[in-house]
């Protein structure tokens, strides 16, 4: 009897002791193969919003730099006013224009927004992911209490040196720096968390924690007698850093989500997991192809291709060979050389230092801010709009004066009094009088000339070649003191074509010639205009 009872109380104690004893790997502290990858994304994920802003930057500048080479294209063919030079020029400052116009488009409708919600989104795991970081760092005691191992093994927690490191790899729970950026991103990439631990706890419950120990880490057990649960079970295993990490509700270790469902699975547990994935998968970076030049053949270059088709061709469905040949005709090759070497004249174009506003010349390719260039974009613009209303007064009085001439040969009844007169000419043959005397335009068109040559239209080279300055007429001229130069005065033209296209110019005013110079006159009249002499400097 007095052995059954022994028998009996030693089956109870061993009944009561396997109540309380902990199973392998509950409420260890994770080993250092788990929590690593994690502080190694996080440090990744602070460089993200970094790197977001930083293309954004780098975008934006590749539209200004478009916008930049559009306006000197522009500044340009204003200085060359109705030469075959101009034209390349005019075409070359519309490419420019449509690249940017791309580049903003793309920047304003998609890319700014996926650079901020790549910024947010990966901002916002981080902080989830440090937060509980920073609660398992911190509980820790020199006995019994790690919660993040220095190894596999269980022993006193990693060391914590607070904003720097834990366990000696960089690790320092912070908020994102914009000041930094990545350029390699090796924690989150395309094909998601490559680096994380994932699964269950594994036979033997030790995968991701160590068997046994004495130190403990109740905050990744739920359970209600070893865990931080009181009493009664939780309902559900608590999950923790953003949905990676689930806590157990019984007696076994911690689970870690796969790292598949991580970057596809889009449910509200692992929500920020996967929203921070898509998000730097959808970044629309400065390499993108709305971003950068266009290269070949000035003929196979797309935009290029588009603004020969709306400026220089009026067939409604214009063929490659179209596009070749004019391109061929304005550049005089299709070669991207004659597009460079254009470039190269504009860059080293002088712009003077009166139109700038300082005290000597300036090349027009080390000017870069779009104000300025606007400024000196207008100013040439004025001057042609000033020798354009000099046209449309000289075309009146030419007009006028014709219309006098014309009157005054019809009153003239007698042949001879009509050979006299040198706007006339007698168209009656053999008859002495009678109403046959008519202006004679070819004279007319002769003496017009002749006046042009003496100057009577505007400023002559011949009249600035003075090598000195107090030589240089200023009224007509500007003196380049850094050349020792005198130049005709920039904007100062010879207005020829007044003369020699006079119906152009009639059929160009009746078009209302200011609103439509630019684009028409450029374009499409340039090779029947021909100007004696352009604007200097």
């Amino acid at each position: 009897m007095a052995r059954r009872n022994i028998v009996t109380t030693c089956i109870l104690l061993i009944t009561v002791h396997g109540a309380h004893v902990t199973q392998a790997a509950e409420g260890i502290g994770l080993k250092n193969s788990v929590w690593q990858p994690i502080c190694q994304l996080s440090e990744e994920l602070g460089t993200l919003p970094g790197f977001a802003l930083d293309q954004a930057i780098q975008a934006l500048n590749q539209a200004k730099k478009f916008d930049v080479a559009s306006k000197r294209a522009a500044i340009y063919a204003a200085m060359q006013a109705g030469t075959q030079t101009a034209q390349k020029a005019t075409l070359l400052k519309d490419y420019y224009a449509r690249l940017a116009a791309r580049a903003y488009n793309k920047l304003t409708s998609t890319a700014i927004k996926a650079q901020f919600n790549a910024a947010t989104k990966t901002a916002y795991l981080k902080g989830r992911l440090d937060d509980y970081l920073g609660l398992l760092a911190q509980s820790t005691t020199t006995t019994n209490n790690a919660c993040l191992l220095p190894g596999t093994a269980n022993a006193n927690g990693a060391v914590v040196v607070k904003g720097k490191t834990i366990g000696g790899i960089d690790c320092k729970l912070r908020p994102p720096d914009l000041a930094t950026k990545t350029t390699a991103k090796a924690h989150l990439t395309n094909d998601g968390y490559p680096n994380l631990v994932e699964g269950g706890p594994g036979v033997g419950n030790n995968d991701h924690q160590p068997s046994d120990g004495t130190q403990k880490c109740k905050l990744l057990s739920a359970h209600n007698t070893n865990g931080y649960a009181d009493s009664s079970p939780i309902t559900a295993p608590p999950k923790a850093m953003a949905g990676y990490l689930t806590i157990p509700i019984g007696q076994t270790g911690v689970t870690l989500e796969t790292k598949d469902n991580l970057k596809t699975a889009d449910r509200t547990d692992t929500q920020a997991w996967y929203e921070a994935f898509a998000a730097t998968k959808g970044q629309v970076d400065a390499t993108d192809q709305s971003f950068v030049n266009e290269t070949g053949d000035l003929d196979a270059r797309p935009t290029l291709q588009t603004a020969i088709t709306a400026l220089l061709i009026t067939k409604d469905t214009p063929q490659q060979a179209d596009i070749t040949a004019a391109a061929t005709q304005v550049f005089g090759d299709k070669a991207d050389n004659k597009r460079t070497d254009l470039e190269n004249t504009i860059d080293n174009t002088e712009i003077p230092g009166s139109v700038i506003k300082q005290a000597d010349v300036k090349r027009l390719g080390d000017i870069s801010n779009l104000d300025t260039l606007s400024g000196i974009l207008s100013h040439y613009e004025l001057k042609i709009s000033q020798n354009m209303a000099d046209i449309k007064k000289q075309l009146a009085a030419l007009n006028e004066n014709k219309t006098e001439q014309k009157a005054d040969c019809e009153k003239i009844k007698k042949a001879a009094e009509c050979i006299k007169n040198g706007h006339c000419k007698w168209e009656g043959g053999e008859a002495k009088e009678g109403n046959h005397c008519k202006l004679n335009a070819t004279t007319v068109e002769k003496q017009a000339t002749q006046a042009e040559k003496d100057g009577a239209t505007g400023t002559n080279t011949a009249d600035c070649t003075a090598t000195e300055e107090g030589k240089c007429d200023k009224t007509k001229c500007d003196w380049n003191a850094k050349r020792k130069e005198c130049k005709v005065k920039e904007g100062a033209a010879v207005i020829s074509a007044v003369i020699k296209a006079p119906l152009l110019l009639a059929f160009l005013l009746l078009l209302n010639f200011y609103e439509l110079f630019v684009e028409v006159f450029f374009l499409n009249f340039i090779n029947f205009m021909r100007f004696s002499y352009i604007a200097q400097c």
